[in-house]
């Protein structure tokens, strides 16, 4: 698990920072400002570790 609870004022400075760093519309695409899920303790990330390397296997390309 790489991590879980999120406060409110959390979501809405990632929000904030991801506008300025990929723009509204990439944003809005992938980072739900509204819903805001982890704040209620019962969501989760989860991502998969390379056992050889220790690396994070990334799941989603940035440029997509």
């Amino acid at each position: 698990m790489k991590d879980a609870y999120r406060s409110p004022e959390l979501y809405k400075l990632v929000q904030k920072k991801r506008y300025e760093n990929d723009g509204k519309e990439v944003t809005d695409r992938t980072f739900s400002g509204t819903r805001m899920s982890h704040t209620t303790g019962l969501a989760v990330d989860i991502n998969l570790i390379n056992l050889k390397t220790g690396d994070e296997v990334e799941m989603w390309n940035k440029a997509d």
